[in-house]
């Protein structure tokens, strides 16, 4: 959908037309209605299937609605931001100000150089940062990150040496770095979109900190972020990641997921949201889906992937057939 959920919703409901029984439209719809915000309606386009043969992506979006209304109740605020960053929308005609800091741009890949379809991802991202006035990426690998580590943030340096997976030694070095220096961390199989430069700059402007929402549901995850170390959210998630000790766990996309991965974050941003309790939330007015929290000496803001950068880009990628991909570690 890659932000325009207007012209997504109008295919979902043809789809619909044709075929009012499909389960793939039906998921469609789904996604349509909650990037949209309209969570009743999602709810409802899943209820339209009893009785039908239902594919695994259907119980699995019913659980998110239901983890939706269990979040209300216990998280009121993290679903709040949620929404409102879903809601917002950029001003029209708005002119971008010079953002003023520099902060780098960092992505990881292991290997060395990326294979051709994930450097055509690179050079986009440096296409569009370039023209806007923005620093190129600084693209890490395994030996450079390691360096960096051993010479910044050397606590991190035996969890990075014994990482089982690539994934797990990109999540554990964008933490490194977060702890130490004010950055922005993007996936390097993360797509940019149409307001990207835009929330960009204004991050970099607001000297706050940003997360990263799922557009379908009120779940953090780690592809995009802009850190401050000073920032509550960042100073916990580092203060826990540092204490990890993964050895007697299993080799498992799973354990990469609640060791340094979303799992992680959602767990932190919840701690924190519950010590600094009551929250004021806002949505952030002009600037495309974008909330914020105000804490008592810093701001932390969210964005989510139809807005900033979309999870995948559209083609598919050789290596999520392959080892490489952390999905498949089971």
């Amino acid at each position: 959908m890659y932000g325009r959920f207007d012209d997504a919703l109008a295919s979902a409901l043809k789809l619909l037309e044709l075929n009012p029984q499909d389960p793939k439209s039906h998921v469609y719809l789904y996604l349509c209605h909650t990037g949209m915000g309209r969570i009743d309606l999602a709810g409802q386009s899943l209820e339209t299937l009893s009785g039908v043969d239902k594919p695994p992506q259907v119980a699995k979006l019913s659980h998110y609605i239901d983890e939706y209304h269990r979040l209300k109740q216990s998280m009121p605020a993290l679903v709040s931001a949620w929404e409102a960053c879903l809601h917002a929308k950029s001003a029209p005609g708005r002119i971008e100000e010079s953002p003023g800091e520099k902060i780098p741009v960092i992505q990881y890949w292991s290997q060395g150089d990326p294979p051709a379809d994930v450097a055509q991802i690179l050079s986009n991202w440096n296409r569009t940062l370039r023209g806007n006035g923005l620093d190129e990426v600084l693209l890490f690998n395994r030996d450079s990150a390691l360096s960096w580590i051993a010479s910044n943030a050397p606590e991190f340096g035996s969890a990075f040496s014994g990482a089982f997976h690539y994934a797990m030694e990109s999540d554990i070095f964008r933490i490194a770095f977060a702890s130490r220096l004010p950055c922005i961390y993007i996936d390097i199989d993360c797509w940019p979109l149409e307001h990207t430069v835009q929330i960009l700059k204004f991050g970099i402007q607001t000297g706050g900190s940003m997360l990263y929402f799922r557009a379908y549901r009120p779940w953090v995850v780690n592809g995009f972020f802009i850190a401050r170390p000073n920032c509550p959210f960042f100073s916990e998630l580092v203060k826990q990641c540092r204490d990890i000790s993964y050895d007697a766990m299993p080799k498992t996309h799973r354990t990469i997921e609640v060791t340094y991965g979303p799992t992680r974050y959602n767990k932190v941003l919840h701690g924190v949201l519950l010590k600094h309790q009551p929250l004021q939330v806002s949505e952030v007015p002009g600037i495309e889906g974008c909330s914020r929290f105000e804490f008592p000496e810093s701001e932390l803001y969210f964005t989510h992937e139809a807005a900033v950068a979309s999870v995948k880009p559209p083609f598919a990628l050789g290596y999520k057939t392959t080892e490489a991909y952390w999905k498949g570690v089971q």
